[in-house]
């Protein structure tokens, strides 16, 4: 179902959709009003399970002992970087966020993606995933 739905704006706080047969037009900060939940085991995940994000995550000075600092920069990350893509679901709405993630140590560009339900009240999106773009270099 990509490529149905055309953005238009916020209105009292809520995203507006609008069925479009045009591509499909990300909003540029998708999250101004809209509440962002992390789970504490999706934090804890990218701290230790996958070695690449832990390494990065690591290197920029995020810790397993304060995974409040990573769930706090995340959250800035997508609030204060553009919208790249955005794709409609059975259910949801996906956005990918790119932009620079501030760790005590330094800063690296990553992804993130968060799924929004279409018709939640009060909007939420949750993170689904971080990924690392290959081709972007470290902050140091």
């Amino acid at each position: 179902m990509a490529g149905t739905v055309g953005f238009q704006n916020l209105v009292k706080g809520y995203l507006v959709a609008s069925r479009t047969t045009g591509p499909l037009v990300p909003p540029s900060h998708p999250f101004d009003k809209v509440s962002l939940e992390i789970s504490g085991e999706q934090i804890g995940a990218l701290l230790t399970r996958n070695r690449e994000q832990a390494a990065l995550f690591g290197r920029l000075g995020f810790d397993p002992e304060h995974p409040d600092k990573l769930h706090q920069a995340l959250i800035a990350q997508a609030r204060n970087h553009p919208c790249i893509q955005v794709e409609e679901l059975e259910h949801d709405i996906r956005f990918v966020i790119r932009g620079t993630i501030e760790g005590p140590q330094g800063s690296a560009d990553i992804d993130s993606l968060w799924l929004m339900e279409k018709y939640g009240t009060p909007p939420t999106a949750r993170l689904e995933a971080v990924h690392i773009p290959s081709k972007v270099p470290s902050h140091d």
